[in-house]
């Protein structure tokens, strides 16, 4: 699949790594979450070998950005 496959929701980020070694993005847009809204986290990985590994954290912050 390409990795533009699949949108959901309002943000998307992507990263493509150019060579061997650790690579990372970070996306800093806190948007709000509202206590007992659902939320849902989609990804999508595409890893270049079979010994890839990865690892996704997702923060929740609240409208004072405060994490939560």
């Amino acid at each position: 699949w390409a990795y533009n496959f699949y949108y959901a929701g309002g943000h998307i980020i992507t990263l493509t790594a150019a060579g061997a070694g650790d690579a990372s993005a970070v996306c800093v847009e806190r948007p709000p979450v509202v206590e007992g809204q659902e939320y849902l986290a989609l990804r999508y990985l595409g890893p270049p070998t079979t010994g890839s590994s990865v690892w996704v954290e997702l923060r929740f912050y609240d409208a004072t950005d405060t994490q939560v």
